[in-house]
């Protein structure tokens, strides 16, 4: 018995050390060699890359073709797997890696057509620039063809081998980020979801609308289709925000300008954004583009830089159909019936039989999923779905720009999402512009719900197609910004949105910049990492004043003694006033709207203080036989708090830090969700900030198992010296690899985090710095 024991034992040993084995060889071989020599074929000549120390390489080609055809390369070498990843989501056929699991968004995806439209717009490429689109994608299979390593562990976990990379996989990723920054539809459903429990007049107070709000009434027909529609998939949700800044030369050190941008994005690894610097005897590139896409998107050519935020603009509305009664493949509007566009769509699965799925269009837009077979229709417009959109060579032109007559011009192309673009140039100008396509819609329609089908309203009356609708150049008080409040005037036409972010960034922005900015880029990088909390110093105030006198208030007065109203790592207020601040808008509505639909609702701290001094009749519990005060909801929503606090930080106040709360999770988007493997690839770092600062740390949240962690916010921070643009400075929130193996995997995220930025090396500085050196060449 024991000698079978024994060999039992080595067995099992030998097994355990030789998976180990595999795995390692595997782990530590799926990491590409960065140097030596390599031939691409179709390179006009040889083309340098040097990397730098963070891994961030720099392409020094004769041509952007060239470039780009590196940068292919370098990309596929860098985040294959991300990039597999968005073309399966935007196509619909992640359900063939990872089967059941993915057949929700697969089904979205093919009803919203993006990869049928990312086709179309490849068909419809100026030969020029799909000339330099298949030169990135021939970078891109070329080292699928030629990799002399193995491919990273998530295509190992599920053994897949990727496709050859097309021009339209690059296409889907500005399909995929504009539909995530264009979420109107997903407000219009919660509006309507809400104005089922409330009425228009305590709507409005919940979610404040900026303009005036259009008629609050609901067809009930409209109310159905809402409530039938299955959640938005996680890929494509929406939480944007981003802080844009730009001012003149003669306010600062220099004389020249500067301008600061950091926009804001979920935050995981191996994130967004793609920090490369190209140069060509012509042009040098300097910024961040995203793994899949040549051009930059976010940065600096050597003659102006440019950054965006997201401008809230209405480009959506959701229609509820009216099916034909006489005719199923046909439904009613205004004009009379119309007949569905149908197709048949098949979804392969990993492990299962392969599903058909009808997708229905109409005039209106595609048919969105709904729960159940026979549910309400509801149809989504969207401004990007119009064949106008051309905003991958709005981009192709941006990058090339020389001045500001340039800039606009390549404006003239962007369509979804619509964006405000800060823009600096070198001859000192400063300026701003809004680029887009806007619905025009009939009057008295606000886009704020869903119309049905038959109303005259519903259908747009055409696209606004001047872009850009807005610019601004030079202003008089020589500073610009912009946190997500209202950038176009509501005199001014034509409207662009009508609801925006809390303005509570904007005005510590403003408190900034005005009457004296920071004058060099230090000041700047301040000003991007500041986190005094405005909403804080509005709402603690309100929450204290309306307590009455205990035990708790004694505590909480104590911790609040003395506090500048930073939500910084090392002290106890932050976490007390975000668990406290959570409370109190929990105990407002919940039993108005329900314990569950509370986490889905942003918190604006206008209604949180209009509340509480009697707005509404909030404080009076519906569930309740007594009128209940606000100073009773204050209190049992501090000792909820308090109790909270007790739980994950422990009994002692003077040991409880908002650093013990407050961290970024930073997993991998797929092996993030694996036993073990989680764990192993993710970089969880603590985080100073909130949902209302500067420096933005956007909570996950109510209704979610870890409320305070640090889910979204500025992914990226740049800051633009043009007095010499080989000065800018960069933080990301990740690294350039993809790969969980390689040592520039995640390598950034500390410095994020601290507050700390680097430069990309500039044209002429010393070549041995870099630590590896890669020469592609032409073939014989």
């Amino acid at each position: 018995m024991r000698s079978l024991m024994k060999w039992c034992g080595r067995i099992l040993l030998a097994v355990v050390f030789g998976t180990g084995t595999a795995a390692a060889i595997l782990w530590y071989g799926s990491i590409p060699s960065l140097e030596g020599e390599r031939t691409l074929p179709g390179l006009s000549a040889p083309v340098a890359i040097d990397t730098a120390e963070t891994g961030i390489a720099t392409i020094r080609a004769t041509n952007l073709t060239d470039a780009y055809r590196a940068l292919g390369y370098l990309h596929a070498r860098d985040r294959l797997f991300q990039m597999e990843m968005t073309r399966r989501i935007g196509t619909g056929r992640l359900s063939e890696l990872i089967g059941d699991r993915g057949l929700g968004i697969d089904r979205y995806m093919r009803a919203l057509g993006i990869g049928k439209r990312a086709l179309a717009d490849e068909a419809a490429l100026p030969k020029e620039a799909h000339a330099e689109f298949q030169a990135y994608a021939d970078g891109v299979n070329h080292w699928l063809e030629t990799r002399e390593s193995y491919l990273p562990l998530p295509f190992q976990l599920i053994w897949h081998e990727p496709e050859p990379w097309r021009i339209a996989d690059s296409l889907i990723w500005g399909k995929l980020m504009a539909f995530q920054l264009s979420g109107d539809y997903r407000s219009e459903r919660l509006r309507a979801e809400l104005l089922s429990r409330l009425s228009p007049e305590r709507l409005d107070q919940l979610l404040p609308p900026h303009d005036a709000p259009g008629p609050a009434t609901l067809a009930p027909q409209a109310e159905a289709a809402a409530k039938a529609m299955i959640p938005v998939p996680s890929p494509l949700k929406k939480r944007e925000a981003s802080n844009a800044w730009v001012i003149r030369g003669g306010l600062t050190d220099t004389g020249a300008p500067i301008l600061a941008n950091d926009p804001h994005l979920g935050l995981e690894l191996p994130g967004t954004w793609y920090p490369i610097r190209i140069e060509t005897p012509n042009l040098t590139l300097t910024g961040v583009g995203a793994a899949g896409v040549p051009m930059l998107v976010l940065g600096h050519n050597g003659h102006i830089a440019w950054g965006m935020t997201t401008t809230y603009a209405d480009t959506m509305d959701l229609v509820a159909i009216e099916e034909d009664p006489t005719d199923p493949d046909r439904y009613l509007t205004a004009r009379g019936a119309q007949h569905f566009t149908i197709r048949e769509e098949v979804i392969s699965r990993s492990g299962g039989e392969p599903e058909t799925i009808t997708v229905r269009e109409t005039v209106f837009g595609p048919i969105l999923p709904s729960r159940d077979p026979g549910s309400p229709l509801m149809a989504l417009q969207w401004t990007g779905f119009d064949s106008s959109d051309q905003t991958p060579l709005a981009l192709r032109a941006l990058n090339r720009a020389q001045d500001w007559d340039d800039f606009l011009r390549a404006l003239q192309s962007f369509g979804a999402p619509i964006q405000n673009l800060f823009y600096a140039d070198r001859d000192g100008n400063v300026g701003v512009a809004v680029p887009g396509l806007l619905p025009i819609r009939a009057p008295g329609h606000s886009g704020g719900l869903p119309l049905i089908s038959t109303d005259p309203k519903a259908a747009w009356r055409g696209i606004l197609r001047r872009s850009p609708t807005h610019a601004l150049l030079n202003p008089e008080a020589g500073r610009i910004y912009n946190a997500n409040n209202r950038v176009v005037p509501p005199d001014r036409p034509p409207a662009v949105a009508q609801r925006f972010q809390p303005p509570e960034r904007a005005l510590r922005l403003r408190d900034a910049l005005f009457p004296t900015p920071p004058r060099d880029i230090a000041g700047q990088t301040d000003l991007q990492t500041d986190t005094l909390s405005y909403a804080a110093k509005r709402l603690v105030p309100v929450f204290l004043a309306g307590l009455e006198e205990s035990a708790e208030t004694t505590q909480a007065r104590q911790i609040f003694t003395d506090w500048d109203f930073r939500m910084n790592p090392d002290s106890a207020a932050p976490a007390l006033y975000a668990a406290w601040h959570n409370a109190v808008f929990n105990a407002l509505v919940r039993d108005d709207i329900g314990d569950q639909a509370t986490g889905g609702i942003p918190i604006d701290p206008s209604f949180l203080e209009n509340a509480l001094t009697g707005e509404g009749e909030w404080c009076d519990n519906k569930g309740t036989d007594r009128r209940e005060s606000c100073a009773e909801i204050l209190g049992s929503s501090l000792r909820s708090a308090l109790d909270l606090l007790t739980e994950r930080l422990g009994d002692d106040p003077q040991d409880w830090r908002w650093s013990k709360l407050h961290r970024a999770p930073m997993r991998h988007r797929i092996m993030g969700a694996i036993p073990l493997l989680g764990d192993l690839t993710a970089r969880p770092v603590t985080t100073p900030g909130g949902d209302h600062t500067l420096n933005r740390g956007q909570m996950s949240g109510l209704g979610s198992d870890d409320p305070f962690a640090h889910v979204h916010g500025a992914g990226l921070r740049a800051v633009y010296d043009l007095s010499n643009l080989d000065n800018s400075v960069f933080a990301i929130a990740g690294g350039i690899s993809g790969n969980p193996a390689s040592p520039f995997y995640g390598n950034l995220v500390d410095d994020w985090a601290d507050g700390r930025y680097f430069r990309i090396p500039g044209r002429g500085e010393d070549r041995k710095k870099s630590v590896a050196h890669l020469s592609l060449l032409p073939s014989p």
